[in-house]
This record gives structure tokens, C-alpha cells and sequence, in this order.
């Protein structure tokens, strides 16, 4: 196990865990589509971790926990995120979570005003624990920011807040026109204007 604390930054080609605690305490990005953080079977406790443009983080029963926050601004996730650290979609790209998540911090879709930001739930559990729940922001008055359930994906005991703020759009959609997707727990709707997909 390391005990670096610096940036652990992965702009291209793939960084592949042989042990636990492989990178140590410090903040962790990955970026690009040619950049792969893979754990395979291991776990790591990192600081904040920063997924964008195209990166993936990738796994099979390994966990990636932090002690900061998940802050997913364009790419794939399919290693189990965890920890308490929140999990932020925030930016105009979409990321997609396949894993089996157990995260207990809340998850936030958007920044109201600013638009398409779109997070891709293809697991039941990608959405974490279902304690803090998940908030969709508003994008604009006539673009959304909005979570997108994969084909066959049921999300159970989760609440869903869809906050339109100022007139802002915030949606619930399926991935496929002619797919099928169930969100089994409650939808707040807040804000001046609501829109659900």
C-alpha cells in the first residue's frame, strides 16, 4: 500500500491496481478517452475523484471510496463507488454509472441555468445508498438536465427530487423511446417549473 498524497492524474492509457491501496490518500483524475483507472478485484481509498471526458473507471468487485467527492463530468463508471463522499454530475456531458454502488453521500444532476448535464443509471444500486437521495437541477427554460434509466433498470426506495428552480427544466427520462425503466420511490418536485420525461 502507498502512501502518496499528491494528484494522481491519468490523462492517457490505463492504470491498473495489483494491490489495495494502491494510489494512497491523494485526489485522483481521470480524463480522456484513451484514460482507464482500473481495480479489477482491489479497493482504494482515495481524496476527490474527478471523472471527464470520456475517462472510465472500471472494476468488477473492487471498491473505490473517497474522502472528498465524486465529481463526474463526462464518462464510465463501472467499479463500485463508495464511501460517504457525494456523487456530482454537474457538467454539460453525460457520465454513466453500470456498478453496483454503495455510496452514502447524496447525488446531485446539474447546476440550475446550466443545461445537459446527464447522468446514466444501468444498474438497480447505481444510485447508491438510498439515505441522501438524488437531486435533478434545472438546466434551462427550454433544455434539461436529467437522470437517463437504462432499459430494464428499476431504482427501488430512492427519492428523486426534480428541482426546477427559476422556470428550469429538470427531467426523469428512459434510455430507449420504446424501453422500459421504474423509479420505485418517491419524486419531489420542487421549484416554479417542473419537467418530467
Amino acid at each position: 500500500a502507498n502512501t502518496h498524497s499528491g494528484l494522481t492524474a491519468i490523462k492517457a492509457g490505463r492504470l491498473v491496481y495489483a494491490v489495495n491501496d494502491a494510489i494512497g490518500s491523494g485526489a485522483v483524475s481521470v480524463t480522456g478517452t484513451t484514460s482507464v483507472l482500473a481495480l479489477g478485484t482491489f479497493s482504494d481509498t482515495v481524496g476527490t475523484v474527478t471523472l471527464e471526458s470520456g475517462g472510465q473507471i472500471t472494476g468488477t468487485s473492487g471498491t473505490l471510496s473517497t474522502t472528498g467527492s465524486f465529481e463526474l463530468k463526462g464518462g464510465t463508471v463501472s467499479a463500485i463507488l463508495a464511501g460517504s463522499g457525494a456523487v456530482n454530475a454537474t457538467t454539460a456531458n453525460a457520465t454513466t454509472l453500470s456498478g453496483s454502488n454503495t455510496y452514502t453521500g447524496p447525488t446531485t444532476v446539474g447546476v440550475f441555468g446550466t443545461a445537459t448535464s446527464q447522468l446514466n443509471v444501468n444498474h438497480p444500486n447505481a444510485l447508491g445508498s438510498t439515505l441522501a437521495g438524488t437531486t435533478v437541477n434545472g438546466g434551462t427554460g427550454t433544455t434539461e438536465n436529467k437522470v437517463v434509466l437504462g432499459n430494464g433498470i428499476t431504482v427501488t426506495d430512492e427519492t428523486l427530487t426534480l428541482d426546477g428552480g427559476a422556470s428550469y427544466r429538470a427531467g426523469l427520462r428512459y434510455s430507449q423511446a420504446s424501453g422500459t425503466g421504474t423509479w420505485d420511490g418517491n419524486i419531489v418536485l420542487a421549484g416554479f417549473a417542473t419537467y418530467i420525461g
